[in-house]
């Protein structure tokens, strides 16, 4: 709303009881859609696949008694938001882990490198495709990321197109789609190999 139209909504409000109710009822179902979001997320978190299949099975509504039909209407709003909430979580983390080995970290660049930084990232990577630590190892992938793509060559440059990889799956694997759509798209501008790039692309192309 415009500042105008939301003072005259206010105002007819005050002056109409039937809106006043409709408001409060509204406002009430879009706090229970946003709390039944926020808990379904952390709820799939830490679910095994069994449960989260079990969670978002269609749901069976046997009507005993009459009902308000406004109550009807937001409790089919409800179902319908979480159950769609719910498909995507799964739905992009299952994608994540899917693809999560696609590039191998067994192809990792070697060289005269200081073994330290391969030791890192096979640990990093390995806690992507385990699903572990995710935050955390998330947020590391982004900094090695960043140095990895600085103008000046260093430790980090060879393994950019293996950290831009890992980083997007985990953000994936974490439901973070935005996130990891956006990393794509940046890798796919770049020169990475074909192998790399055609991966990039294929994911791209099944994210929702």
């Amino acid at each position: 709303m415009c500042p105008e139209e939301e003072i005259k909504f206010l105002a007819d409000i005050e002056s109409d009881d039937q809106l006043k109710q409709d408001a409060i009822a509204q406002a009430r179902l879009v706090k229970g859609m946003a709390q039944a979001d926020y808990e379904l997320i952390q709820e799939l978190k830490n679910a095994p696949e069994a449960k989260i299949k079990y969670l978002l099975r269609p749901p069976r509504i046997i009507f005993r008694k009459p009902i308000m039909w406004l109550s009807v209407a937001a409790s089919v709003a409800v179902l319908l938001f979480v159950g769609y909430k719910g498909y995507d979580y799964y739905d992009t983390t299952r994608l994540g882990m899917r693809y999560a080995t696609a590039l191998p970290i067994e192809t990792l660049v070697r060289g005269d490198k200081d073994s330290t930084i391969e030791t890192e990232l096979q640990t990093l990577f390995g806690n992507v495709v385990e699903r572990k630590e995710l935050p955390s190892t998330t947020k590391r992938l982004s900094e090695l990321w960043e140095i990895s793509n600085e103008e000046t060559y260093n430790d980090y440059t060879d393994y950019a197109p293996y950290i831009g990889w890992y980083l997007a799956i985990g953000y994936l694997e974490d439901y973070e789609k935005e996130k990891a759509k956006q990393l794509l798209k940046q890798m796919n501008e770049k020169g990475f190999s074909d192998v790399v790039i055609i991966n990039v692309v294929d994911l791209l192309n099944k994210i929702q």
